[in-house]
């Protein structure tokens, strides 16, 4: 699946796109080259988005109108269902790329007596009623994309585990030895959510 649309009423003819349905079917869309604004700002659309126009219907690419939204675009592929969701905490912006279901951050780091305190929150968006994630962990880098540290992302000081409900947002504090107050970039990283290894990511 490359890209999953979503329709609002527009008409224009400017070129001609064939997309492939799933039982082989096919339809003849037009492309539709238009600006958006979004909540009364523009917003650019991506080289890897396009937007489409099938029956007098304009179909917009679904992940940049919810992004730029505030919410969340997740793929289940084992149900198939696209689930939109306004209700992502916005300072949770660190995502494992292959696990869309999962966000963190608001990130506030400190240090002390050779150590660095973070403080965080995380969140889990189209998951299961009850959620535990496993391996969850940051990663901080310097200016020169150089490690500073790995740190696990833990809630308890008696499981590794993170026990969260869906659209909860957990806050964490978790603490790392040295001075990484500096750090230029962080990653997220997911080991498995509700035992399964990293769902295939939406638009895939």
């Amino acid at each position: 699946m490359k890209k999953m649309l979503t329709g609002v009423l527009i008409g224009c003819i400017l070129s001609t796109s064939t997309i492939a349905l799933a039982d082989n079917n096919t339809v003849e869309t037009i492309l539709f080259p238009v600006k958006y604004i979004i909540n009364g700002k523009p917003a650019e659309l991506d080289s890897d988005y396009v937007t489409l126009n099938y029956q007098g219907h304009a179909y917009v690419p679904i992940r940049f109108v919810a992004e730029n939204m505030g919410g969340a675009v997740i793929f289940d592929p084992s149900q198939k269902v696209v689930i939109v969701d306004s209700t992502v905490h916005s300072d949770l912006k660190l995502m494992d790329p292959n696990e869309e279901r999962v966000r963190a951050g608001d990130l506030k780091l400190t240090y002390s007596n050779g150590k660095t305190t973070i403080n965080g929150k995380i969140q889990v968006i189209g998951g299961e009623e009850q959620n535990t994630i496993r391996g969850a962990k940051l990663n901080f880098y310097d200016s020169q994309n150089q490690s500073l540290a790995e740190v696990p992302i833990t809630v308890s000081d008696t499981s590794p585990f993170i026990e969260v409900k869906n659209n909860e947002i957990v806050e964490f504090t978790i603490t790392t030895s040295g001075d990484i107050t500096q750090y230029s970039n962080v990653t997220l990283t997911i080991g498995l959510l509700n035992e399964i290894k990293n769902v295939p990511p939406f638009g895939q």
